[in-house]
């Protein structure tokens, strides 16, 4: 068996995508879920960008995925292994050490934070189901028939969200997470052709292409604040068709930090930063299920920043906030990973790692 293909921008990408996350946590979690965190620019800055790029990513690395109905089994368990076995431990530790409902978690979108790994399962499983009738039906494997039936699947998850969002008073869209899921479906396709299809990935590379990307960006997160939205009676279906300003700016945002990722690795960029980066990035998924226990609740962070006179002087404590938290934060997640690892059956348990992997390391 070939090992599988080392990409070094995955891990510097994922790193920065963990790192947005904990950023993005200091400011939900430090007002204690009242509210309020939508004013943020910064806020909103990282809520639209860090969840799409680690999708992608993982869609990047799906492009091996084998399609065949009798590799389903031994794929579902792999995935299993790793994205839904720690949701048995860590979530119910969670929720008793902080004295929450399991039973109102559950029926959460966002089931305390911990809606992430059963998302991107089911993303999983879905698209192992396109490569299957792909397979059967793009025989030659044309990306044009590739592509159309990508969008149709996009299209399939769009109407079936809207049917669970319609039913009583939308108890099943939240049980199973399905926003979340057709919110980020098409970002795992994005990962899965930008890596399909190397035209496009070389297109990524270019400077005039990051540049345009960037400045794109840079210019629809700005938008909002100059009053200027888009009317709402441009989507219809529950509002998950249409044209949408959060989209384009999510998808702006994430493909300038995928292309600039690409052009740090290019560049040979090896410095302090980008290898704490790329060891955030393949600690990603143990950060991930460990910094909810560590996130501070911060009575004075609120007031305090709606309260400054101007947008510029708010945007800076946003960045001071979020940079100091998220430090703190991840000093106290990397060390409390590194003792679970001592355990191999813990760090199995509770991240999903290969338990292999460890015994091999003690010989």
């Amino acid at each position: 068996m070939q090992p599988k293909p080392h990409f070094a921008h995955l891990d510097l990408l994922k790193g920065i995508a963990i790192f947005l996350v904990v950023c993005g946590h200091i400011f939900v979690y430090g007002s204690n879920h009242l509210g309020g965190h939508d004013d943020f620019v910064l806020w909103r800055v990282l809520e639209g960008v860090h969840m799409p790029l680690f999708v992608m990513l993982s869609g990047y690395l799906a492009l091996s995925t084998r399609h065949e109905l009798r590799a389903l089994p031994s794929f579902l368990r792999s995935k299993a292994k790793r994205l839904l076995v720690p949701l048995l431990f860590i979530p119910p530790l969670y929720l008793l050490c902080f004295d929450e409902s399991f039973k109102l978690a559950i029926s959460q979108t966002k089931k305390e934070g911990y809606w992430f790994t059963f998302v991107l399962f089911g993303i999983m499983l879905a698209f192992f189901l396109f490569g299957w009738i792909n397979s059967w039906f793009n025989k030659r494997r044309r990306i044009s028939v590739e592509l159309a039936l990508g969008a149709i699947s996009v299209l399939v998850v769009v109407l079936i969200d809207g049917v669970l969002h319609a039913v009583k008073d939308s108890f099943y869209e939240r049980l199973l997470s399905f926003d979340q899921f057709n919110w980020l479906y098409k970002y795992f396709l994005l990962g899965y052709f930008v890596r399909r299809i190397p035209r496009l990935e070389a297109l990524l590379r270019s400077d005039h292409i990051v540049a345009v990307l960037t400045l794109s960006f840079i210019g629809l997160m700005l938008l909002p604040y100059q009053g200027i939205t888009f009317p709402e009676s441009w989507s219809c279906y529950h509002g998950l068709i249409g044209l949408n300003l959060e989209a384009l700016q999510t998808l702006t945002g994430v493909l300038t930090l995928y292309a600039l990722g690409l052009r740090a690795c290019d560049l040979g960029i090896d410095n302090r930063g980008t290898r704490l980066l790329n060891y955030l990035g393949r600690e990603s998924l143990p950060i991930y299920l460990t910094h909810y226990f560590f996130l501070p609740v911060l009575p004075m962070m609120m007031p305090f920043l709606l309260g400054l006179p101007n947008p510029a002087a708010a945007f800076s404590w946003e960045l001071l906030f979020a940079f100091v938290g998220s430090t703190w934060v991840l000093l106290l997640t990397l060390g409390t990973i590194r003792v679970v690892k001592l355990s191999p059956t813990l760090a199995m348990l509770l991240y999903g790692e290969p338990l292999k992997r460890h015994t091999n390391k003690q010989r």
